[in-house]
């Protein structure tokens, strides 16, 4: 992405390493910003500039991929998937899901079992989900 380049994405690239380190954990952008010797007011300016999108939005997106990948290809119940990434209550988890991905959890895990087939819901990286935060959907 334009932007992405020297100090600033440097700064995006160890505030990204960071927030991949534990998805469970929201850590306060001043948290972030003093590990990436920054201010916060930076690190937010050069996440954004690098990644297209807000810290706290780019991290959400990231535990619902990791969500989607243990929704598909595992049996573990909702509820601890959802606090595996970091929800301690099953419907914000729910609610989140479906806000990234248009569906909730229990429905994309149907749509799997009865397709036979695993969605088209599992991007690389969250940055990669398109407008409303749905992988693929075009502009």
């Amino acid at each position: 992405m334009q932007g992405s380049g020297g100090a600033r994405g440097r700064i995006a690239a160890t505030a990204r390493d960071i927030l991949e380190e534990d998805l469970t954990r929201r850590l306060p952008i001043a948290a972030r910003a003093e590990r990436c010797e920054t201010s916060p007011t930076v690190l937010k300016e050069a996440f954004h500039a690098t990644y297209g999108m807000p810290v706290y939005e780019w991290f959400r997106r990231r535990r619902m991929v990791a969500a989607t990948r243990m929704i598909v290809r595992t049996s573990m119940p909702i509820h601890e998937i959802g606090a595996s990434v970091g929800y301690a209550n099953a419907s914000k988890f729910a609610r989140a899901f479906k806000d990234v991905f248009g569906m909730g959890p229990s429905e994309l895990r149907r749509r799997c079992i009865a397709s036979g087939r695993l969605p088209d819901l599992d991007p690389a990286d969250a940055s990669e989900a398109g407008p409303g935060g749905r992988p693929g959907a075009k502009s």
